[in-house]
């Protein structure tokens, strides 16, 4: 059940990040308690952002501004 809200909750992140690519940041209101690499997050408003500059992803809450991530989101190799 864990690995169920998880893989949402990334799907959730990364589907904005897809909307923050267009636009470099999506406000989103997530319903549910979350947690990504050992940081817990409440329910709240997040801000998604994507500094293109320094390949970051960064995910803030709106409510305490305390809580926040980033990812660094190189591009991937291709090969055939």
């Amino acid at each position: 059940m864990r690995l169920m809200i998880r893989m949402f909750v990334l799907a959730a992140v990364f589907g904005s990040a897809t909307a923050a690519f267009a636009i470099e940041s999506a406000v989103v209101n997530v319903p549910f308690n979350f947690k990504t690499h050992g940081e817990t997050f409440p329910a709240g408003i997040y801000e998604v952002g994507f500094d293109l500059f320094h390949d970051t992803l960064k995910i803030s809450s709106k409510t305490d501004t305390k809580m926040s991530y980033i990812w660094i989101a190189a591009p991937a190799e291709v090969g055939p």
